[in-house]
């Protein structure tokens, strides 16, 4: 590996004489993590040349890579701009295009010899090589969420989605056929529990795609699809409301009057994965915390179940601790934050979601960071990440003041 600063090798294509492959940052970007590289790999000497297109580089990654004919096609994973496609001349990779795309996403690269197939976050897409421009793919089986395979097979487009089919689309007329996998008989198997939440009628379960929807008193179940994972979710007056992984800000779902699942609000999309859900009755408002897998830190999300308002404050307490978790008492969140590499662990801060501002901070004195808070009466509880039966306890002093803290451990655990 030829930075070592990188946290992965995404992408890998070859030719028979040199082998590409695509690197960087996501799960753990920020704080000195290496951005998109692109290397060749010459088979014959040995050796490794960077030749990432210079557009590509403050990138998080490379996200794929493919030799289509006698181009090598890149594509770079989005953050704060899009992502980036980049055709290259295989005989002089020098010679080159870089073209934006419509969303943070683009993978699953195809041909048909004259346009280069991609999926991502904002549908399916294909760039035309003789104009060098993105245009959506037309197609009539409605939402193919996240797309895990794409070829191009005698004239028309094969596409996997995460939703559990198969769609077999003619570019040319936007028809489509579509095969759901359970029914055509593949295996169907549980999947892991990312968030759940629950009101007097129905608890939901968050997955990859889909998100649960179990009924107390029929026992039915009812799967909703929603795109990326929905990490943590809220229950109210009946209607659920779900912080989606990745980049998909919040969503919600009313059973009284909703299909499905859709979206509520955005925020800043490089703020990609929601961790903690909190509702603050006082103001209305639904608060989350996050994280920024590329970027590092993390922030404090607030919307207005009142009147839709919303706000984003990026890194409110430094540039690698991230939201991790979030609990409110009187209209002030507490913010539980885990460390990147080095520095403060745990740091707690009461902040007041409606100015905007920080009241107070304090690190209460653990080895990591912190994985869950509650407040009960005038004490907000911490438990550290790692350690189930141990908890910081912060009281005294009211919350318009910092606390004093000690660290405590239970003689049976919390619950």
């Amino acid at each position: 590996m030829p930075d070592p600063n990188a946290t992965l090798a995404r992408a890998v294509a070859a030719t028979d004489t040199t082998v590409f492959f695509g690197a960087g940052s996501t799960l753990g970007g920020g704080d000195g993590a290496s951005r998109a590289s692109l290397y060749a790999y010459d088979r014959a000497t040995g050796t490794f040349s960077d030749v990432t297109p210079r557009e590509m580089e403050k990138d998080p990654s490379v996200r794929e890579l493919a030799v289509l004919g006698g181009r090598l096609v890149v594509t770079s994973a989005g953050a704060t701009e899009p992502a980036k496609l980049a055709v290259m001349d295989l005989a002089d990779l020098s010679s080159y295009t870089v073209t934006a795309t419509a969303g943070k996403t683009a993978k699953t690269l195809t041909t048909d010899g004259e346009r280069i197939y991609f999926a991502g976050d904002a549908g399916l897409h294909a760039y035309t090589i003789a104009t060098r421009s993105v245009a959506p793919v037309r197609n009539d089986a409605g939402d193919l969420g996240e797309v895990w395979g794409l070829d191009h097979v005698d004239g028309g487009l094969a596409v996997v989605s995460g939703y559990g089919f198969v769609a077999e689309i003619d570019p040319a007329t936007g028809t489509s056929v579509v095969t759901d996998l359970g029914r055509a008989g593949a295996p169907v198997t549980p999947q892991t529990c990312m968030g759940i939440a629950a009101d007097a009628r129905y608890v939901y379960v968050g997955g990859n795609n889909v998100i649960a929807r179990h009924d107390l008193g029929t026992g039915a179940v009812v799967n909703l699809r929603a795109p990326g994972e929905a990490k943590d979710a809220e229950v109210l007056d009946g209607v659920l409301y779900t912080g989606q992984y990745s980049s998909q800000g919040l969503w919600t779902y009313d059973p009284a009057a909703d299909r499905q699942p859709h979206r509520l609000a955005q925020f800043p999309s490089e703020q990609n994965r929601p961790l903690d859900l909190c509702f603050d009755a006082v103001n209305g408002l639904l608060l989350a915390g996050a994280q920024s897998d590329t970027e590092g830190g993390g922030s404090l999300w607030t919307y207005s179940l009142r009147d839709g308002s919303k706000a984003a404050y990026v890194n409110p307490i430094d540039g690698v601790q991230l939201v991790r978790a979030v609990t409110t008492r009187k209209a002030s969140p507490t913010s539980g934050r885990q460390p990147h590499r080095a520095g403060p662990r745990g740091t707690l801060v009461a902040f007041d979601p409606v100015a905007g501002r920080e009241l107070w901070r304090v690190d209460p004195p653990m080895a990591t960071g912190v994985a869950a808070l509650a407040v009960r009466g005038p004490t907000c509880t911490a438990s550290p990440a790692g350690a189930a039966s141990s908890s910081s306890t912060c009281g005294s002093g009211g919350w318009s003041t910092p606390p004093t803290c000690a660290p405590s451990v239970p003689a049976s655990p919390p619950w």
